[in-house]
């Protein structure tokens, strides 16, 4: 008699388990993907747009499968005046600056402390379709950084864009170390 009073006491508690294990792997399987970024904007990258000479960070955007995402902004530390801006173009690279296809200055639904902040709610994308994430500033040769958030129920591959500086020196570095390989193995 014990034994079967014991084998009843135990299956609520499997069933619960059951449960939550249920709820945990459905909530996570429907859960979306945030990522949190911060873009230091400093003079070493700019463009010329109507004349002016803007800062910016660029990012690259792949995923797996076609959706949408959205863009916000949260908080920036901007030089002289806090109003951030965010652009998104087609394609791997950003040829033409005024080519955009999405844009925001002032979106965000709230004012949320001292300056103006973007937000892109509905961004689509297409799967293996690489696009640019560019935050600048509405004003002209500001810096500073941008704290943002781009959420997606997708995985996104989400790379910062070197300053071509970066890629010169790091190409340099590269052909360095393969000339002192090869007169090492010489020797």
């Amino acid at each position: 008699m014990t034994n079967n009073t014991t084998s009843q006491a135990k299956k609520p508690a499997a069933l619960l388990r059951a449960w939550f294990c249920c709820v945990f792997f459905c909530s996570a399987a429907w859960a979306d993907f945030v990522y949190e970024y911060q873009a230091n904007i400093t003079d070493d990258l700019q463009f010329e747009l109507d004349g002016g000479t803007y800062y910016y960070e660029a990012y690259q955007v792949t995923a797996q499968s076609s959706g949408s995402l959205s863009i916000i902004n949260n908080a920036a530390n901007l030089q002289p005046y806090n109003d951030p801006y965010v652009y998104v173009y087609a394609g791997p690279t950003v040829t033409d600056f005024e080519n955009w296809i999405y844009e925001d200055d002032d979106g965000h639904p709230e004012q949320l402390g001292e300056g103006l902040f973007f937000y892109l709610p509905n961004v689509q994308y297409q799967a293996a379709s690489p696009f640019i994430i560019l935050i600048s500033t509405y004003d002209e040769e500001a810096t500073g950084t941008v704290d943002f958030e781009i959420t997606s129920a997708n995985a996104l591959s989400i790379n910062t864009i070197p300053e071509p500086q970066a890629i010169g020196l790091i190409m340099t570095a590269g052909a360095v170390l393969l000339l002192l390989k090869r007169k090492l193995i010489k020797e």
